[in-house]
């Protein structure tokens, strides 16, 4: 029996969340806990309800979804932020990762594509869809994608570099941890040596250094 999976929608459009409801409760396992039509009122609710996700638009009154979005991750880690907007514009997208944002996922996508952000994310893998792919794969083969001035200083253990390897391919932590035959929690604690390395927030993050870096190769 799949856990339910509890989240926050935060949109200033009623119809939009109503929209987005309708295609996350068809899935059965996804509980909506609360609904948000400002910035301000969704850190307050993941504060409230401390749900698993919380999908967040980016222009919002009272406070905008990055604002949100960097409030959240700082007090509230265990809630994971998925971006859900109509902007493609390359700074949007830095700026919500930045921010904290795991996954980001334009609101004309398909439908599915709501409910399999919600089901990777929480398995803190990143999530995006092509469109937004396609733009963090340009910025990191251009060398556009601002980071640490400490970076170039980083060296990774060589079980480091095993679990980088294994997070830019998608595995999830227990599945890093089956293939290194480490617990969870060892697991955990490597992830957090390797974002203080790097001086990032979370996998995406990991995931863009390590190709900007060569750590990783995209086939």
């Amino acid at each position: 029996m799949t856990k339910n999976i509890h989240i926050v929608i935060a949109d200033d459009h009623q119809v939009f969340r109503e929209g987005v409801k309708s295609v996350v409760k068809k899935a059965g396992y996804i509980v909506i806990t609360g609904e948000a039509g400002t910035g301000k009122d969704a850190v307050d609710l993941v504060r409230d309800k401390k749900p698993d996700v919380i999908l967040l638009d980016i222009i919002m009154p009272s406070m905008n979804g990055i604002e949100a979005a960097r409030i959240i991750r700082q007090k509230y880690p265990h809630t994971a932020i998925i971006a859900l907007s109509w902007f493609t514009d390359r700074q949007y997208v830095l700026d919500m990762i930045h921010a904290g944002a795991i996954g980001y996922v334009t609101k004309n996508c398909a439908k599915n594509d709501i409910v399999n952000a919600i089901n990777s994310v929480i398995q803190n893998v990143p999530y995006y869809t092509s469109e937004i792919a396609n733009i963090l794969t340009q910025v990191v083969k251009h060398g556009n994608f601002p980071g640490s001035a400490h970076e170039d200083n980083c060296v990774f253990s060589e079980t480091e570099l095993s679990i980088i390897d294994l997070i830019c391919q998608q595995s999830t932590t227990k599945e890093i941890a089956d293939k290194l035959f480490l617990s969870t929690r060892t697991i955990e604690g490597y992830r957090k040596k390797i974002e203080d390395k790097m001086q990032v927030k979370n996998t995406a993050g990991i995931v863009i250094y390590a190709i900007k870096k060569g750590i990783y190769r995209i086939d």
